[in-house]
C-alpha cells in the first residue's frame, strides 16, 4: 500500500518582533495548495530572536535537521555533496512516520524556502 500526499512546507522571516498576520494567511500559496482546498493543513510557527539569513542557514543544511527537529528522520539531500538545499533540490527524508520524497520548489534566500512534498 503507498501513501500519496501533497503538501507544501513554507518559512516565513520577518525581522519585526510581532507578525501582524498569521503564517497561512502571508504565505504565497499555489492555486494547488490553498489552505481552503484542503483537508489537511499543518502549521507550525515559532518566533526565533535571529535575523532571517541566519534561520535559511539552518534551514537549507537539510540534512541537519534531525539535530534541532524531532521529526526529521534520516534527511538525505540528492545531489549534494554538502546536503544543502537549493532550487529544484530532492531529498528524502521521514516525518510522522511515513517516507516523503520532497522537492524545492521555491528558493529565494533569505526570505522564501517552499518544499513541495
Amino acid at each position: 500500500m503507498a501513501i500519496v500526499a501533497s503538501a507544501l512546507v513554507t518559512c516565513s522571516c520577518s525581522t519585526s518582533s510581532t507578525l501582524s498576520r498569521s503564517t497561512v494567511e502571508s504565505v504565497r500559496w499555489p492555486e494547488l495548495y490553498q489552505p481552503e482546498r484542503t483537508p489537511f493543513l499543518v502549521q507550525n510557527e515559532i518566533e526565533i530572536a535571529a535575523s532571517p539569513e541566519a534561520i535559511w542557514e539552518i534551514l537549507a543544511e537539510a540534512e541537519s535537521w534531525p539535530t534541532w527537529y524531532e521529526g526529521a528522520i534520516g534527511v538525505k539531500v540528492k545531489d549534494s555533496p554538502n546536503g544543502r538545499l537549493r532550487k529544484d533540490s530532492v531529498f528524502s527524508w521521514n516525518t510522522m512516520g511515513i517516507d516523503f520524497e520532497s522537492v524545492v520548489t521555491e528558493f529565494a534566500p533569505p526570505q522564501s524556502p517552499q518544499l513541495e512534498i
